[in-house]
């Protein structure tokens, strides 16, 4: 068997099982006797259950359902590899036999659903979960993606393959029609943020200019014109930084900044710039644009008084503060006891440290201290990804809690997931992700998460690889 990467028990991130209409059609069709093997499919591939041996053969170990999300696409654009993992509830390893591979692809890892349910069926009850991908094509053609295969295994020990079918992504070339000069390949759409500071200076200080380009798009390819330049400043560009945030969907921010220092007093003008961009979904071009903004310049400040007397003679110097004397050494007996307890407190103490952070009610309580913070900063992409890291943990931790809170937390956690690409999606309230916190027996420290929406303090929030095994992290 290759190097296979193996999940930890499959009731840790465990995804919906509602609904999966796909994984349905699979398990009849595993129920039903069909071979499993991995086949040609289109955007949408479903491939058979795989039954473990000496089990009956209406009851399979596990079926699994994938898809491209969407299935056809331009390069750049997001793409979501989907596997849906319908589990028997005595499967207790899902392991990677011959991983996925993505050609011609740039893949980044997304988290997946850790639970929304269980399901009865034939007698046995079963428990899905998700693996996926963020997928980016590079170049524009039909691109196959090769089956993948997957190995359960029952708590008997005894193990089932199962195969993923293979499918084929449509990548079309970006339209000629319409297309900007300054057209560069960037997917959109794209929300920019611009921050100019300070708006007045003096001659020989700097304005900084810092940009945010932020959408689910191959932003990594945004940079700062070539031949960037401010009439009356010098220009010094910052190197760019990216940014991936990994939820239902790969959020990527392009950090951007310029350091401008005008040559002369007066009002410094700073021109805007502009990215052009290809959206998808209306099938036109369009463009992501700063603002031009005016600084005031004054004249350079005067010495410091004091620095220089008026017959141009230098100032007397200021005494200098006394110098604390350097703490007395322990020598002898006294000397190696001091010492040795000071050694005991630093191991005590690093003790302490490993288990604290081994706490996940720690864990747990920095993550929502996190989301307040943010929420203080006027950051809501931040504190919807902190309060959903906060409940994916706790959910993950606590695999073997009553199924009602689990669903509860998990129906939180998702809505947290869409408030963060969906401007428009309903935000929970703090409160209700610290219930649903202690209903899973997560101790919450007071004054971890404040009582504001789990969101932020203003309405609506701007829109926003190498392969493990199936399961969580």
């Amino acid at each position: 068997m290759k190097a296979r990467a193996l999940a930890r028990s499959t009731a840790r991130a465990l995804a919906a099982a509602a609904g999966a209409g796909a994984l349905a059609g699979a398990g009849a069709a595993a129920a039903a006797g069909e071979p499993a093997s991995g086949g040609r499919a289109g955007a949408d591939g479903v491939a058979a259950g795989a039954t473990v041996a000496g089990a009956p053969r209406d009851a399979p170990a596990c079926a699994v359902a994938l898809s491209l999300e969407p299935a056809r696409a331009v390069p750049g654009q997001q793409v979501r590899w989907r596997l849906r993992i319908l589990a028997r509830s005595d499967v207790a390893e899902i392991a990677w036999e011959d991983p996925p591979a993505f050609p011609g692809l740039r893949v980044e890892r997304l988290p997946g659903e850790p639970f929304a349910g269980e399901e009865l069926r034939d007698g046995a009850r079963w428990r899905a979960q998700t693996e996926e991908r963020a997928l980016f094509a590079e170049r524009a053609g039909t691109l196959r993606l090769p089956p993948a295969t997957l190995v359960c295994r029952a708590a008997s020990g005894e193990p089932a393959s199962v195969a993923t079918p293979e499918l084929a992504l449509e990548v079309a070339p970006f339209p000629e029609a319409a297309r900007p000069a300054g057209f560069r390949g960037l997917v959109g759409p794209i929300a920019l943020r611009q921050r100019v500071t300070p708006r007045e200076i003096r001659l020989g200080e700097s304005v900084r200019v810092e940009l945010v380009l932020q959408g689910d798009t191959n932003l990594w390819d945004a940079a700062l014109p070539r031949d960037l330049s401010v009439s009356g400043a010098e220009v010094f560009a910052e190197r760019e930084r990216t940014e991936l945030e990994p939820g239902p969907r790969l959020l990527v921010r392009r950090h951007l900044a310029l350091e401008i220092v005008p040559r002369e007093a007066g009002l410094q003008r700073i021109p805007a710039l502009a990215w052009a961009f290809f959206d998808p979904a209306s099938g036109r071009y369009g463009e992501a644009a700063s603002e031009a903004v005016a600084v005031r310049v004054a004249a350079r400040a005067a010495p410091p008084s004091g620095a220089v007397t008026a017959q141009g003679a230098a100032a007397p110097a200021l005494p200098r503060p006394p110098t604390a004397a350097p703490p007395p050494r322990l020598r002898g007996p006294l000397g190696l006891a001091a010492a040795a307890a000071l050694l005991i407190a630093i191991a005590v103490r690093a003790a302490r440290t490993r288990l604290r952070r081994r706490a996940l009610a720690r864990a747990v309580g920095a993550a929502l201290s996190d989301a307040a913070l943010a929420r203080e900063r006027g950051d809501p992409d931040r504190a919807l990804a902190a309060a959903a890291r906060a409940l994916r943990a706790a959910i993950e931790a606590r695999p073997a809690a009553p199924a009602p809170p689990l669903a509860e937390a998990a129906r939180l956690l998702a809505q947290l997931e869409r408030a963060r690409f969906d401007p428009a999606a309903e935000r929970p309230e703090a409160q209700a992700v610290e219930r649903a916190l202690a209903a899973l027996g997560i101790a919450i420290a007071p004054g971890a998460a404040s009582a504001r929406s789990a969101g932020a303090d203003r309405p609506g929030a701007r829109p926003r690889a190498a392969d493990q095994a199936p399961g969580p992290r």
